[in-house]
């Protein structure tokens, strides 16, 4: 309490005008107040703060603008620093391989590069940059020999972890090995030598190759790609490389097979994939076999033997060429599920050509051309084709032989084949399911020779 002039009387009732009030810091009178000569001073301090306030509210719009941004920038910066760093961290991660490398009992491991044995390359700065290497920080390579004069020649996979590419190529270098060169693309070279191995492979009789294996990996994401290309050289004298056998087993791995036509020829040639297409510029054998699933096989193929062609739930679009003689029957064999297109093209000469579609899809497409010259050539459908047809000969009349047949679809259609002669020599006409007549085409030509056509 701040006692007055105003307040002076006010004092307890009772008390005397002459008796002080008392209580703490009041026993001595306060002091009068008078009035100054001059101008009564006020504080300074609300006038700083009423200043600092009118500063603040003046502040330009613009620079509160740009100060928030930088602000805004750096906290952007720092969080993805951070986030990027955690998510590095979960990545790379505490996981751990498990269980053994998936190397079949047959196969003896001879030699494997580890650690330094492999030159690292770094794929984003190569020649044939592609949008999957940008997904592999780092690619290591090593290189592998296969003398020509072993029995057999093949690559095997195995493993979880596997998928990519194997491209077969020829080589202006004239050599008695095979040069296989190997880049496994990776994601964290630190957990890479304990969960993959490439390794030059033996097994009996005489059979040399290159096996990549994975392990089983427990933890976050880790990442593989498997690229192999098999460089074939040249011969001295300049004729066709001959290779007795050749095998791939390469699962989730595709298969590109480059110009091999007059270049190489194999005796046995078997390829066999899954989950990846097969494709051939141009390849030519004895006796091959291409095997693959859910991807199409395409390309040019040419065999005097048999030719075997399956996949599954993709189509198969390919120019086959038979070459034949008459110590033997050369048979083409081309299957797949789920519906698919097939374009085939089986060429002969001086030799007859047989071929037999036992069992097609359903609903599926064939476009069938055969040719061959002074022999003759039979081709045998399966019911449920449908289309358009053409036998073409010289010197003798096409020959269309009919056969009582189910409706494949199981439900009850009638099947109707047209046929009309041209001449002597050529018969044209349809098949068709209760009046649907498909897609499908089959020209089948000789010449000097009869021509069958069975459905």
């Amino acid at each position: 309490m701040i006692i007055t002039r105003e307040n002076t009387n006010l004092v307890p009732k009772g008390a005397s005008n002459n008796t002080a009030v008392s209580g703490p810091g009041l026993s001595d009178p306060p002091p009068s107040y008078q009035a100054t000569s001059g101008p009564q001073s006020q504080p300074y301090t609300p006038q700083i703060h009423i200043i600092q306030s009118s500063l603040r509210y003046r502040e330009s719009p613009t620079r509160r603008f740009w100060r928030a941004l930088v602000v805004a920038v750096l906290v952007w910066f720092l969080v993805t620093v951070l986030v990027q760093s955690i998510y590095g961290v979960a990545r790379r991660g505490t996981g751990v391989w498990s269980g053994d490398f998936s190397i079949p009992s047959n196969v003896v491991l001879s030699r494997c590069p580890y650690g330094e044995d492999w030159s690292d390359v770094d794929p984003i700065f190569h020649q044939d940059v592609t949008a999957i290497d940008w997904q592999f920080p780092y690619a290591s390579r090593a290189s592998f020999e296969l003398p020509l004069s072993s029995k057999t020649l093949f690559l095997l996979s195995r493993g979880s972890m596997t998928s990519g590419t194997v491209k077969v190529v020829t080589s202006d270098e004239v050599s008695d090995v095979v040069k296989v060169h190997v880049v496994v693309k990776h994601y964290n070279r630190n957990v890479y030598d304990q969960g993959v191995k490439v390794c030059l492979i033996e097994r009996s009789n005489d059979e040399i190759g290159v096996g990549y294996f994975t392990r089983r990996w427990n933890g976050p994401e880790q990442r593989f790609r498997y690229e192999a290309t098999v460089v074939l050289p040249a011969t001295k004298n300049r004729k066709p490389l001959h290779i007795q056998n050749f095998e791939t087993d390469i699962p989730n791995i595709s298969h590109q097979i480059g110009d091999l036509q007059g270049l190489v020829e194999f005796s046995y040639i078997d390829l066999k994939g899954s989950n990846a297409p097969i494709s051939a510029t141009s390849i030519s054998a004895d006796t091959g076999v291409f095997h693959t699933s859910n991807s199409p096989i395409t390309g040019v193929f040419n065999a005097t033997r048999s030719l075997t062609l399956k996949t599954s739930n993709a189509p198969i679009k390919v120019d086959v060429g038979i070459r034949n003689d008459e110590s033997y029957v050369s048979e083409l064999t081309m299957r797949t599920s789920n519906g698919g297109r097939y374009i085939a093209n089986a060429l002969s000469s001086n030799g007859p050509v047989y071929i037999k579609f036992p069992t097609t899809p359903l609903d599926s497409t064939l476009k069938l051309q055969v040719a061959t010259s002074n022999s003759p050539a039979v081709v045998t459908l399966d019911p449920a084709y449908q289309g358009s047809l053409s036998l073409a000969t010289s010197n003798f009349a096409p020959i269309l032989k009919r056969k009582n047949v189910e409706d494949p679809t199981g439900k009850g259609r009638k099947r109707t084949i047209k046929a009309s002669t041209f001449g002597r020599a050529i018969l044209r006409g349809s098949v068709s399911w209760s009046g649907q007549e498909g897609t499908g085409n089959v020209d089948v030509k000789s010449s000097n020779a009869p021509v069958t056509l069975e459905l």
